[in-house]
Formats: structure tokens, C-alpha cells, sequence
């Protein structure tokens, strides 16, 4: 991954199509001092990953467009994002191999909905973490 300044460092991307679900998110992400962007579909959430510098990646797995594990696909072919840490919520818990998506997709954690703030903010700093090296915490 290339150099990131330390504000791009605590950047997050949250790809969530339930607008509800998608604010508090980034309530609580901004309260722990992360400066965070929505993107309400698998689409958006490309676009903004080519544009900008991101050190983690929460998506839905299940979106409009692309899903949570297309895009995991294409981060992972693409050096500039192949290093990201990705975070996956979904709602297909029971459906989903959550083990195999880990492995092939280079997925740190799938979080299933519904899920509570500790388990998010805990899935967050651990990912921040092994972005940046450090424990992830502000």
C-alpha cells in the first residue's frame, strides 16, 4: 500500500444501500473520530475506491450493482486497494460461508446484521489496526 498521510489513515468507506443502517454507522464511526464516506451502492462504493485513499472498507455484501464480494474481488486484483482491509456485513448469515469469504476475498471479518455497535467498533479497530499497523484506536 503507498504512503498514506495520517488523516487518510483514519479515512473509511462504508458501502451500505439501507440508508438507516448507514447512519448510524457513520454516527459512530465519526464519534470515534474517523472521518468516514457512504456510498449507497456496490457502484458508488468502486467509484469511490478508485478516486480515493481509504484505510478500510465496510461493505454490505448484498448491494445493487456489485455486491460486497465483487468489489472485494476487484480490490484484490487492483495493487493500489489489494492491501485494504474490508469489513463485511450481511444479512445472508445463515446462507453465507463466512470462513471461505475470509479466505478467498481476502476478508478480515463478516459481521451478521444484526450486529451491535461494540462488535462493529471492535471489527473497525482491528482493521484499522492492521492497516496502519498500530492498535487502530483514535
Amino acid at each position: 500500500m503507498s504512503q498514506v498521510s495520517p488523516l487518510e489513515a483514519r479515512k473509511v468507506l462504508v458501502a451500505e444501500d439501507n440508508p438507516a443502517l448507514a447512519a448510524v454507522m457513520r454516527f459512530h464511526l465519526e464519534r470515534a473520530a474517523l472521518q468516514v464516506e457512504v456510498a449507497r451502492d456496490g457502484q458508488e462504493a468502486w467509484e469511490r475506491l478508485q478516486e480515493g485513499t481509504f484505510a478500510l472498507l465496510i461493505t454490505d455484501q448484498q448491494m445493487p450493482h456489485l455486491s460486497g464480494c465483487e468489489i472485494c474481488r476487484r480490490m484484490r486484483q487492483d495493487p493500489r486497494l489489494a492491501a485494504v482491509p474490508v469489513l463485511m456485513v450481511t444479512a445472508k448469515r445463515l446462507e453465507l460461508e463466512s470462513s471461505r469469504i475470509q479466505e478467498e476475498l481476502g476478508v478480515r471479518e463478516v459481521l451478521p446484521k444484526p450486529f451491535s455497535v461494540l462488535e462493529l467498533m471492535e471489527a473497525v479497530y482491528n482493521g484499522l489496526g492492521s492497516a496502519t499497523g498500530t492498535g487502530g484506536r483514535p
